[in-house]
């Protein structure tokens, strides 16, 4: 989801600069289709790795959650058990 997202946002990026920086009689034919054939060619990489970086990211995070939930369980554990 978050890599079409991407996709999405590089294609209205790509779309706006050429209607800002291109003259009006420098307009390509279509400029909607060469953003997106720009951002599933030239940026595609960029998108990739961005996708790649945020997911590891939230993996780590997921463990780390996941670590701090079982180190609480433990800890509220040896609660109960040392009461008594």
């Amino acid at each position: 989801m978050l890599f079409l997202l991407l996709i999405i946002r590089e294609l209205t990026q790509n779309f706006v600069s050429i209607y800002i920086y291109m003259q009006e009689h420098a307009m390509p034919r279509h400029p909607t289709l060469r953003a997106l054939i720009r951002a599933c060619t030239i940026s595609f990489g960029s998108i990739c790795m961005g996708s790649l970086f945020v997911a590891i990211v939230q993996t780590l995070h997921a463990i780390v959650s996941d670590w701090q939930q079982a180190e609480m369980l433990i800890l509220s554990l040896r609660a109960l058990n040392s009461k008594p």
